[in-house]
């Protein structure tokens, strides 16, 4: 017996992240109904699995940050108010968890569908007629808006896109292969040949295009409260090798403080957000993880991740327990655990994965890094980014028998730079019912200086409320009256004005 169905609504939305979340308000405040789609147990993207921070350190929060974004951040500055000034812009997960989920609430119109995962798509000409859910049901809509990370909905649909790194030229200095890190005088060598963690490759030259794209890691939370504080839980034993190279880099006094290897950021309630150590010999980042990631199925990113978390275990209890870990260092890690109040359903783990880039729309207008410099201008501008120029490492090389560097890093204080509608539209006659917020128009440098959250959720607001305009005023979303949407984004708090 099939028990699968066909389920409907106005607009759909593939994920419930910032910026689907955001999107589904906008759209369901302007009388459109919404189905958010979303593969997880619980709501949130990354705002919920361990991204605790708006980023204002890294950005321009006061000049850029309006509408639903502002809101979001307002509302979450109410939990540890007397730390919000000793941690500015920082957060727990389990509390963006509830001002998100409080936020939809507020809204009639959208239905939110948790462990629902999109594996596939009809499409008839140049409209998407349905998603296709693993579970076997439909789902139908007018307006659709891919707000995965990894772009999937242009996979699918057979939608003009870019992976990878373009090649340096005039306009983009800062493109293609990039070597800004020192190498480092550990040897990536034993008697069994290259260690693990090192590509065996030959280093590919400066400026050129790469197909590969920058890591990925969880970003998890842990705790050094022992009233809060669970054990690194024990792990099977992988490969003996595999954090030789790790051990080579404490025994040359390389790396002699436990955040030159996990990035620890405090948290209030003494907390901390780990993420991959930018310049990290080894970290949280997996080498070799990303680009497999993004063209994997559903299934077998559940495998990775698994993977990922058992190696992450595995690195943890390494630091702990090793002899050839420093003392000092040891004794650190032992006073860190997981938080038994965050991710209850995950095993104290969080849910998703940290993609920084996956696949980007190349729409009617392809942003590129003259766009990230300021001083620009578009007639549809409906958003404005400000992040650093932020790229983690890409691939680690060997650099003859003695050394290795890693490549592809970049860091450069960013600029406000104005977004256009138009870098969220495929080109015309490719999918005239598709609007993405996420994997926006741009090369990989200009899309570094747009992939953070706020900067998602602000486009998330505007394709939500630019999806709803076009069914109102029955047209693709192309058609949209641009001075329109920019007038209601404005009422709505948006920022589209530099003062």
């Amino acid at each position: 017996m099939n028990d699968s169905k066909t389920l409907q609504a106005d607009i759909v939305i593939t994920t419930a992240n910032p910026a689907g979340i955001c999107a589904a308000i906008a759209a369901a405040r302007l009388g459109s109904s919404v189905l958010l789609l979303e593969p997880d147990p619980v709501i949130g993207g990354l705002n919920t699995s361990g991204l605790n921070n708006n980023e204002q350190h890294h950005m321009h929060p006061v000049e850029t940050f309006g509408g639903l974004c502002r809101e979001h951040f307002r509302r979450l500055a109410r939990f540890h108010p007397d730390s919000w000034e000793k941690y500015p812009g920082w957060f727990h997960s389990r509390d963006a968890l509830s001002i998100w989920e409080e936020m939809l609430g507020e809204v009639e119109g959208v239905t939110l569908l948790t462990n629902r995962q999109v594996t596939g798509l009809e499409k008839n000409g140049d409209r998407i007629q349905a998603l296709l859910l693993e579970d076997g049901d439909r789902v139908e809509g007018k307006v659709f808006l891919d707000t995965t990370y990894e772009g999937d909905l242009l996979n699918w649909g057979e939608i003009s896109h870019r992976l990878g790194r373009e090649a340096r030229s005039e306009r983009e200095p800062s493109a293609g292969v990039t070597w800004n890190d020192e190498v480092i005088p550990v040897s990536p060598y034993d008697e069994a040949g290259l260690l693990p963690g090192i590509c065996a490759e030959s280093e590919p030259e400066l400026g050129a295009a790469s197909p590969l794209v920058q890591n990925m890691n969880f970003r998890l939370t842990l705790t050094d409260d022992p009233d809060n504080r669970l054990p690194i839980p024990e792990v099977a034993p992988g490969d003996p090798r595999e954090f030789e190279l790790l051990a080579r880099a404490f025994a040359a006094k390389q790396i002699v403080e436990l955040r030159k290897v996990i990035g620890l950021y405090p948290l209030p309630g003494r907390k901390f957000e780990c993420n991959n150590n930018q310049q990290a010999i080894l970290s949280l980042s997996p080498r070799g993880f990303a680009n497999p990631w993004i063209h994997a199925t559903p299934g077998e990113r559940r495998e990775m991740l698994a993977d990922v978390r058992q190696q992450n275990l595995r690195l943890l209890r390494f630091l702990k327990d090793d002899p050839r870990v420093p003392d000092d260092i040891r004794a650190h890690m032992s006073r860190l655990g997981l938080p038994a109040d965050e991710y209850p359903h995950n095993d104290h783990w969080p849910y998703e994965i940290y993609v920084r880039e996956g696949r980007r729309l190349e729409g009617e207008i392809v942003l590129d890094e003259t766009d990230t410099l300021g001083g620009g201008t578009h007639s549809d501008t409906i958003a404005f980014a400000s992040h650093f120029m932020d790229c983690h490492w890409v691939e680690r090389y060997p650099a003859g028998r003695d050394g290795f560097r890693n490549e592809g890093r970049l860091w450069r204080p960013g600029k406000i730079h104005p977004l256009p509608y138009r870098c969220m539209l495929p080109k015309p006659g490719e999918c005239e019912n598709l609007l993405v917020p996420v994997a926006v128009s741009a090369t990989h440098v200009a899309f570094c200086t747009i992939r953070l959250e706020p900067t998602w959720m602000k486009l998330g607001e505007a394709a939500g409320a630019a999806a709803a305009m076009s069914l109102a005023d029955n047209v693709s979303p192309r058609n949209v009256n641009v001075p329109k949407l920019q007038q209601h984004l404005r009422e709505q708090g948006g920022i589209l004005d530099l003062r």
